[in-house]
């Protein structure tokens, strides 16, 4: 390409860029005026199970895949289960999972 190409060529090509927009939001969790918890949790050799068959709102909080030393552990995640809803958890090989399970104002902690 000569000269005069390459800079009718830059003229003419496209600006190529990215963007990254960030935000953050709050989520508000209203319960029902006379709360039910009904937390159904099925442990199979694949999967953990967390059916929320209550008319109240439940969250997993503290969500955690651990290799079996504890200091090597993803980073921590949180479910909000709406009720008779269902989140699953996929067990990985030589790993633990730790999740704290928030109802109202009761919570307990689970590993498996």
């Amino acid at each position: 390409m000569s000269k005069d190409e390459i800079t009718q060529y830059k003229k003419n090509a496209l600006d190529v860029g990215v963007n990254v927009l960030t935000g953050y939001g709050s989520v508000v969790v209203m319960q029902a005026k006379n709360p039910l918890f009904n937390t159904v949790i099925d442990d199979t050799n694949k999967q953990i199970s967390i059916k929320n068959k209550g008319n109240a709102t439940i969250i997993l909080d503290n969500i955690r895949y651990c290799e079996n030393i504890k200091s090597h552990c993803e980073n921590k995640a949180r479910e909000i289960i709406l009720p008779g809803r269902e989140f699953v958890l996929q067990k990985k090989i030589n790993n633990k999972i730790d999740f704290v399970l928030i109802e109202g104002d009761k919570s307990n902690t689970f590993n498996y």
